[in-house]
């Protein structure tokens, strides 16, 4: 449950799905000793006639420029009736209130962790943890999705 103007709205998560994983061993050099970077986007989407958000992230692992590690989750966020009532701002859209979307989002980054964990474990790749993020440095303000 979280509160937008005294307002609770109501959720679960529902669903996770992992969209992509791919480890391109091609693309990683063990011994070079590059730096490793990482690309991490955000993306909401909804479903307006069953109610529910959903939340991707998606990471990639980068050394030299390229992606050695690719992985996308998400998260799906059944909204209860009254709540979603909230959220809707014009017919075509809802707005999820900035700390919402950065709830949801934050409860997938830990989810990617977890998927991350469990696809490399007994690989040279399991050393590759994904960081512990902010997320609300990343939605700075409420977000507005169609469906």
């Amino acid at each position: 449950m979280a509160s937008e103007n005294n307002k609770a709205l109501n959720f679960q998560l529902t669903k996770i799905n992992t969209k992509d994983f791919q480890i391109i061993d091609s693309a990683f050099d063990l011994k070079s000793g590059a730096d490793v970077g990482l690309n991490m986007g955000i993306d909401f989407a909804v479903n307006k006639e069953e109610k529910f958000v959903v939340s991707t992230v998606n990471v990639k692992f980068l050394q030299n420029e390229k992606a050695f590690i690719v992985i996308s989750v998400e998260g799906e966020f059944m909204i209860d009736k009254i709540s979603w009532g909230y959220l809707v701002k014009e017919e075509d859209n809802i707005t999820l209130p900035q700390g919402l979307a950065a709830h949801f989002a934050d409860i997938v980054v830990n989810t990617l962790r977890g998927v991350l964990h469990a696809k490399t474990e007994g690989s040279d790749f399991n050393k590759f943890l994904f960081p512990m993020v902010n997320v609300s440095q990343f939605i700075t303000g409420d977000i507005s999705v169609t469906d």
